[in-house]
């Protein structure tokens, strides 16, 4: 049993009883030797496309009870969420604390939403994250949201998932105390214009549903600001704290197709690993990586990068400090770092790029359809190997589309016990 079990354990007994601006890249250019290195597209097996979280809950109102965890992230190990399921209603709105999680690098959180349609309500609210001792969390890498209305008379249900960044909290406590507060006030509402107002469904952070108007169709009229019925929900809850642990790659720099990479200083919690990364560019611009976590069992979305390098290497190459989720195994003894690939936008955008793009998938046995200007592009998902589902195929054609790729075989080993 280690340290986070008995955390955990501990913790359900006691409930129970109880710089922006900052740019170093034409340094980095001026230290780094030019290389002119041929790319390649990548043949990515289908055993790599990681499945994406359905977000989106519809259900009645007898059902409602039984799904209020089905929103959940895959990224963070089920046994290490706690379950709060904590309910405040206010002039006729249920606000539901589903269950949280915590450690040195996220506190993660869904709460839902019930609510018949009402006038002059923004289902959008101000969130707040603090410690009992005042300090603030910020919102961190997105989260997901979902819902739905159904008939016009019908109640509304949401549910959304919200990250912060916990990085911030000194030391490492076996529990931590946090108070979540939602604010749908008129001076909430007024401090964020940039909010728009929903009589319908829907969920914040990661996509929603919504039905607005007597056809579903037509936007409500902007609230009457006077109207609005102030209600803010506190909730008081704890946490176990789960510590990052400093480990180490068995090999902490791999040369592959020219280009050599270093892992260092990797700071592990259950739910999201993050290091520092060192490479040497193919050429004189700026490259980023797709990056994958591995264990035995779990393969983790993609992860890309395209930032500032944050440092240089003592021997000239320029580092960036990656975050990558993924929810590792309490009895996994290592996990794997994969550098899928280094990678730079196809750009402009045109016709004659997407017909080129429909082909190489198509030789890859996915059948789909690019709408593309220089400004953006739509794709519709057609046809798909009979293998996978639909998710998983959409999510293998959208990390692969539009960019060049250096390709090579980066894998760093982490042991864990």
């Amino acid at each position: 049993m280690d340290k986070y079990t008995i955390q955990q354990d501990l913790h359900n007994i006691v409930m129970e009883e109880i710089p922006d601006d900052m740019n170093i890249l034409p340094d980095i250019h001026q230290q780094v030797k030019n290389t002119s290195t041929p790319w390649t597209r990548p043949m990515l097996t289908i055993s790599r496309v990681a499945s994406i979280i359905a977000i989106f809950i519809l259900v009645s109102a007898g059902g409602y009870a039984l799904f209020q965890r089905n929103l959940v992230s895959k990224d963070i190990p089920q046994q290490r969420i706690t379950d709060i399921n904590e309910t405040q209603t206010l002039e006729k709105v249920a606000v539901t604390l589903n269950w949280a999680y915590g450690d040195a690098h996220r506190i993660a959180l869904a709460y839902s939403m019930e609510y018949p349609r009402l006038d002059n309500f923004f289902n959008y609210p101000i969130v707040t994250l603090k410690t009992d001792d005042g300090l603030e969390l910020i919102p961190d890498f997105g989260g997901g949201g979902g819902g739905g209305g159904g008939e016009p008379d019908s109640a509304i249900y949401s549910e959304t998932i919200m990250n912060f960044d916990s990085s911030i909290i000194d030391g490492s406590p076996d529990t931590i105390n946090l108070v979540l507060t939602l604010d749908f006030s008129a001076d909430a509402i007024m401090s964020n214009p940039s909010m728009m107002p929903m009589s319908g469904g829907g969920g914040g952070g990661g996509g929603g549903s919504s039905s607005n108007g007597e056809d579903g169709n037509t936007p409500p009229a902007t609230p009457d600001v006077s109207k609005i019925i102030d209600r803010v929900y506190i909730f008081n809850f704890s946490l176990p704290f789960y510590e990052a642990l400093k480990v180490e790659p068995e090999v902490n720099t791999v040369e592959s197709n020219g280009v050599s990479i270093t892992i260092d200083n990797i700071r592990y919690t259950p739910s999201l690993t993050k290091f520092d990364m060192c490479y040497n560019m193919p050429d004189d611009e700026q490259w980023g990586a797709t990056i994958q976590i591995v264990t035995d069992s779990v393969d983790s979305p993609f992860y890309s990068h395209q930032q500032q390098p944050i440092k240089i290497s003592d021997d000239g190459r320029p580092c960036v400090e990656v975050s990558a989720t993924a929810a590792i195994p309490d009895d996994a003894d290592k996990f794997m770092i994969d550098v899928l690939f280094l990678s730079q936008p196809l750009r402009p955008l045109s016709d004659e790029l997407a017909r080129a793009e429909e082909e190489y998938f198509a030789e890859l046995g996915y059948s789909i359809k690019i709408d593309a200007n220089p400004y953006g592009y739509s794709m519709d998902m057609l046809n798909y190997p009979d293998d996978i589902d639909a998710s998983d195929a959409d999510e293998f054609v959208r990390a692969s589309l539009f960019f060049k790729r250096y390709e090579g075989d980066w894998t760093f080993t982490i042991p864990l016990k």
